[in-house]
């Protein structure tokens, strides 16, 4: 980085220290090295975002760096109207592989519906739609997260679970980022993930959120002749005369 930034190029030393142990002859120690740099909004606040970074680092070490990964992404089918877009994940070949989830202590806990502005994610811009989560007790979760405006790390709500109980569709008639209803031949940006959730309290982070795979649909008028094929869960009907 030197040179960079308005930083004037120079001697840069470190000195790291361990111990104490004992080190006999032709004996080996291991010393593991976390490198890290937190930016904030002064030089106050970026000591706060370091040691917020010194936490995450803390706890993957003692997890012996095994990791947790998030659920796996569903997989989502479009079917599109006059007007109206209609997501669904309720394949039962991938949603029960994702439902029964879990990685090191995170367990699947919901589903996320996003709109977002344009073919890209950035969840400071994407609006959320709906979530569907399971009916446990966890509802809105917390984490530790940097705060642009005060420039320290503070607890944000991060999930917002209601126990609504889990659905896999999702169908609007309404353009939430333009606040209209959605019209015909505009294509729109959408995006289902899924979240698990650690509930022990020195969890870092306290959730996981899969990588969003994001859709653009085009809201359209059936072709005449066309016959909608059924989307989502079904259920068998018995008419009784």
């Amino acid at each position: 980085i030197d040179g960079t930034h308005g930083l004037i190029p120079g001697d840069r030393r470190q000195c790291q220290v361990t111990g104490p142990f004992t080190l006999a002859d032709g004996d080996t120690q291991e010393v593991v090295v976390a490198h890290l740099v937190g930016l904030g909004g002064d030089r106050i606040s970026s000591i706060a975002v370091m040691k917020w970074y010194s936490d995450l680092a803390q706890f993957a070490y003692n997890s012996l760096f095994n990791i947790p990964v998030p659920p796996p992404a569903p997989k989502v089918s479009v079917a599109l109207g006059d007007g109206e877009v209609s997501l669904s994940w309720g394949d039962p070949s991938s949603y029960p592989a994702i439902e029964s989830f879990v990685s090191g202590g995170y367990s699947f806990e919901g589903y996320n519906v996003y709109q977002l502005p344009e073919a890209s994610f950035d969840k400071t811009s994407a609006r959320r739609l709906a979530t569907f989560d399971k009916v446990d007790a966890i509802t809105t979760v917390f984490d530790d997260q940097y705060d642009p405006t005060t420039g320290y790390i503070i607890k944000k709500p991060v999930q917002f679970g209601t126990d609504s109980d889990l659905m896999r569709r999702f169908v609007t008639k309404t353009d939430v980022v333009g606040s209209k209803p959605l019209a015909n031949g505009t294509p729109y940006y959408f995006a289902v993930t899924s979240y698990s959730v650690d509930p022990d309290p020195l969890a870092k982070p306290s959730n996981l959120e899969s990588s969003p795979q994001i859709l653009t649909v085009i809201p359209q008028q059936a072709k005449p002749g066309t016959r909608p094929a059924p989307i989502g869960d079904t259920v068998k009907v018995t008419q009784v005369v």
